[in-house]
């Protein structure tokens, strides 16, 4: 680290989600420019640092420490905190069960199902405070990224037809670029200025760098994790929209197109989709891990269409019916939580060829389950997996491997 380090590059390499905070500061005053150019070290203890701390920390101690520790030649950082330093907090519903502050959630659905329109459905509520799957929502601002559909004769005239107040919603220019890992910073300016309530990208792949690999765990995760900090800090809910994959694989996540990264990463799964039989759209909740798993139906009113021609969407309640089980003709029964981690965990070690390190299979588990189910789940999967040491990382395999096409060839021949 260079003697002379900035304040602002400090501040960056310690907590790089500040960056459109940053942005705004210096857009209000440049005096907060001539500040933020100070040298770190001769600076650590000025009343400057003090006030600009304040702007982003409720506890400017604990900002100040953290740059004492930053500035020291052979500082050890630790990556973990004392449990009893953590201040416990309430979960923060939108609406509860469906959209949770401060976390990803991902809308996976076929083409035309009607994922675009329940987007639009929830960015219209929220812009003007209004009813939510049966619940009132706070009025928000929201920020809308699509690749897909035009602005202006698809976006703006759904948004009207559903009574948007278009104040409150910000819409991505089509003349600009954006993609992921790249491009944070420019979402991060984004959340900066309005404080949005909610972000939606329809879809999210279209958002992706061509460098990263869909169907690659460490590939997504590089690419998206940064915005799970914005999630953080902004207490806004992401909302990813994608499509499914040709897979007839009867558990619900694993349906949907790319890495299982992306169910990783999503607090709660959402499935869309059209009855053929009453054109009814269906909305499923196929993983919330802190609540429970609602359905919904809505409808498509051609009789009330707005500019340009777009019908209006029409909530019409909950439902027993599943988005994932419409045009399948054995539909899944209930099982127990145990049953379902260890079905996840056989449908990820498959996923990954058969054989996997044991810690990226635990860390993916927990992002969904219980510590407690985890273990649970292993000894009921006693006798399909095992696991095995090679040199000093332990793997986790299936008893019997998965066949390869090569194996056939050879039993072929």
């Amino acid at each position: 680290m260079a003697k002379d380090i900035t304040i602002e590059e400090a501040l960056l390499e310690i907590w790089p989600h500040i960056f459109g905070d940053l942005v705004l500061l210096k857009s209000q005053s440049e005096d907060w420019l001539s500040v933020l150019e100070m040298p770190l070290r001769k600076s650590i203890d000025s009343q400057e640092l003090e006030e600009l701390l304040s702007k982003f920390f409720s506890d400017v101690n604990e900002g100040h420490a953290e740059l004492v520790q930053f500035l020291k030649p052979n500082k050890t950082k630790r990556i973990t905190q004392l449990a009893s330093e953590v201040e416990p907090e309430p979960i923060r519903w939108i609406v509860k069960d469906v959209l949770k502050d401060n976390a990803i959630h991902l809308l996976a659905g076929d083409p035309d199902a009607g994922k675009s329109f329940v987007s639009l459905e929830i960015a219209s509520q929220i812009s003007k405070g209004g009813e939510l799957f049966g619940y009132p929502v706070e009025q928000g601002k929201v920020l809308i990224f699509g690749a897909e559909d035009s602005v202006n004769d698809t976006v703006v005239p759904r948004l009207l037809s559903q009574g948007a107040n278009l104040k409150n919603i910000r819409i991505f220019s089509e003349d600009e670029s954006l993609t992921f890992p790249d491009n944070i910073n420019k979402v991060a300016v984004e959340c900066a200025f309005e404080r949005p309530s909610v972000i939606i990208f329809d879809t999210i792949n279209s958002f992706l760098g061509e460098k990263t690999d869909t169907k690659s765990d460490k590939d997504l995760r590089r690419a998206l994790l940064p915005l799970k900090k914005l999630a953080d800090y902004y207490n806004c809910a992401f909302i990813f929209i994608t499509h499914l994959n040709k897979s007839d694989n009867k558990k619900a996540t694993y349906r949907i197109n790319g890495s299982i990264a992306y169910v990783g990463l999503s607090r709660l799964v959402w499935f869309f989709a059209e009855d053929p039989d009453t054109e009814e759209k269906i909305f499923s909740v196929v993983k919330n891990n802190v609540g429970k798993k609602p359905s919904y139906k809505f409808e498509l009113d051609l009789t009330q269409t707005a500019l340009g021609g777009q019908p209006k969407l029409n909530f019409l309640g909950e439902t027993d019916e599943l988005a994932h089980e419409i045009g399948v003709e054995i539909k899944t029964e209930p099982i127990s939580v145990v049953d379902e981690c260890a079905e996840t965990m056989r449908d990820y070690i498959i996923s990954n060829g058969g054989r996997i390190e044991s810690l990226e299979l635990e860390n993916f588990i927990l992002e969904s389950f219980s510590l407690s189910c985890f273990k649970r789940a292993k000894t009921k999967l006693k006798g399909e997996i095992r696991s095995k040491k090679e040199g000093r990382v332990w793997f986790t395999e299936l008893v019997e491997p998965l066949e390869t096409d090569e194996d056939n060839r050879r039993n072929l021949a």
